[in-house]
């Protein structure tokens, strides 16, 4: 699987126990399923993978869809790695700011 380096905005924290590496720094635009409490954000698994060049390497993005409270702690100032299938990093290339 090839990695693709990334500049997270830092973490998304929902609740008292679920905590991601958030990719973008707002969600997603709303779909039309999506209430006005219904949120979309690109996101990583915050389990290291491996290293490589001396960055983190973390497993695929994907969508998490949060309902409720949530607060961004803008806490990362590194870049990661993170995995991607070509397929995923065109649909995610279009949501999330990478190098």
């Amino acid at each position: 699987m090839d990695t693709r380096k990334v500049f997270p905005a830092g973490h998304l924290q929902v609740g008292d126990a679920k905590r991601w590496i958030l990719l973008h720094p707002q969600p997603i635009i709303k779909d039309s399923w999506q209430d006005d409490n219904t949120f979309r954000f690109v996101v990583v698994n915050p389990v290291i993978q491996g290293q490589e060049d001396g960055l983190n390497i973390f497993p695929p993005a994907y969508h998490v869809i949060v309902h409720g409270d949530w607060f961004i702690e803008y806490d990362i100032t590194t870049p990661i790695l993170v995995q991607f299938t070509e397929d995923e990093v065109n649909a995610l290339l279009t949501v999330a700011d990478y190098e």
